[in-house]
């Protein structure tokens, strides 16, 4: 089974893979905390993750990031 996330929770993934704090990604993108953390918690519902570190191994060991 595949697992589909839009382009923009592509990109959240990156950011925090980067070591960037909900703060930091919601300054740098223009987004506002709440919606960032909205992403992230999709991600990680949709990843099957315990929290945003596991899901970025999730994301690293499925390919969907580098």
């Amino acid at each position: 089974m595949a697992i589909e996330l839009s382009i923009e929770e592509i990109s959240i993934l990156n950011y925090i893979k980067d070591g960037k704090s909900t703060k930091e990604i919601s300054e740098q993108i223009g987004e506002s905390e709440y919606k960032i953390n909205k992403l992230v918690n999709s991600i990680v519902q949709k990843l099957n993750a315990r929290n945003r570190i596991h899901a970025i191994y999730k994301a690293l060991k499925e390919g969907i990031i580098k």
